[in-house]
């Protein structure tokens, strides 16, 4: 749920994502919380934005994205600023996106075997040691 724009239905999501999969609803609301809390938003775009234009060479450009929020504050109404953002929309989102795959895969892959080894060890602790049987 990290950077996902869905603030207003995060906490719809989570409960709907940790109920089935028996997770801890209290800590996934947690964790939601603390990461993708609207203080730290601009922040996460922000880096994803700057990652994304390593990958895709300057795409979309701090400029342009102050000149498009420039239009939308002095557009007409609701629909004039949905026909804005859609016009520029694709390019910020695949830059968004190849941003936030740049900022995840490798965080991903250096948090598997430390998480991997957590919860085998959790679970070998948590399962009964059977004594040997004797004859």
């Amino acid at each position: 749920m990290g950077i996902m724009p869905v603030l207003p239905f995060r906490s719809a999501l989570i409960f709907l994502f940790s109920v089935p999969m028996r997770a801890n609803v209290v800590a996934a609301f947690i964790a939601g919380t603390l990461i993708g809390n609207p203080f730290l938003l601009l922040a996460w775009y922000s880096l994803s934005l700057s990652c994304g234009n390593l990958l895709v060479t300057n795409a979309v450009t701090w400029e342009r994205v102050s000149g498009m929020l420039d239009d939308i504050r002095q557009s007409a109404g609701f629909g004039e600023s949905l026909s804005l953002l859609g016009a520029v929309g694709w390019d910020v989102v695949f830059v968004l996106l190849a941003g936030g795959f740049l900022i995840a895969f490798p965080l991903g892959l250096a948090s598997y075997p430390l998480a991997l080894r957590y919860f085998l060890r959790r679970h070998r602790a948590a399962r009964p040691v059977k004594a040997p049987q004797t004859r």
